[in-house]
């Protein structure tokens, strides 16, 4: 088990949801490990985007990202506001740096 946060987590997390909010989910779907291949294509990445913008609106901007380590994961969430709300970002990273979790959640979640 690894101690150490993936280097420059949060610069990657940072760009993966500007990839999400310019619609470019191919780019998205290429840094996704094994099972994320598998349970998300890219269609989904785009729907997913789209049930989040019909709950909260238009994307305004993001905060600043928290990294942390659980376990052999890097995990990083991103403030993220909307027109009619705020919501969380989360990215998970493997330890050969693959998506292994993405989530928008309620600011709340923990």
């Amino acid at each position: 088990m690894s101690n150490a946060a993936l280097p420059d987590a949060a610069n990657r997390a940072t760009e993966l949801f500007v990839y999400w909010v310019e619609g470019q989910h191919d780019e998205i779907f290429a840094l996704f490990d094994p099972t994320m291949t598998a349970q998300l294509p890219p269609d989904q990445i785009a729907a997913a985007w789209a049930q989040v913008i019909g709950m909260v609106g238009a994307y305004e901007r993001m905060g600043k990202p928290l990294v942390r380590q659980l376990g052999d994961h890097t995990v990083v969430d991103i403030p993220m506001e909307f027109e009619a709300g705020q919501m969380k970002g989360r990215v998970t990273f493997n330890k050969e740096g693959q998506v292994s979790g993405l989530f928008i959640l309620t600011p709340e979640t923990p």
